[in-house]
């Protein structure tokens, strides 16, 4: 799969496609995870915009991370920092991979969990999932 042009396919104006297109294959293959999962987790979440920052202001970056269990063990980062696109993917993907852990079975189930949902098919998932099939 070509991770930068499906970034161009899913993303309206990605912000540094080249840069990001790096970013997820380096942590797809740290996890072994399907870096279309993790393009179409950024897409739904961000629409791919570095500085975004969820409606409730407390979601931020390409993968919406939010403070608590997204940051564990990077919780002195500030909001700044969070928000830089290597830091927010590594850790973006490394809360899929604990998800997929926890719920194990196929990507719908644990796409719900990192949204903060139950383990299982949830409309969020199959929005992420529709994304990359």
């Amino acid at each position: 799969m070509n991770i930068y042009a499906f970034i161009l396919l899913l993303c309206h104006s990605p912000d540094q496609p080249a840069y990001l297109a790096k970013l997820v294959q380096q942590e797809a293959s740290r996890y072994a995870m399907d870096p279309g999962i993790i393009v179409a987790v950024m897409a739904r979440e961000s629409s791919c915009k570095v500085n975004a920052i969820g409606g409730n202001g407390k979601d931020l970056g390409l993968m919406q991370l939010r403070r608590g269990i997204t940051t564990q063990g990077h919780d002195r980062l500030s909001n700044r920092q969070l928000m830089r696109p290597d830091i927010n993917i590594r850790l973006g993907v490394r809360r899929l991979a604990q998800a997929r852990r926890i719920c194990n079975g196929l990507p719908e189930y644990w796409l719900s969990n990192y949204a903060g949902l139950r383990c299982g098919v949830s409309e969020y998932s199959r929005r992420v999932m529709r994304l990359v099939y």
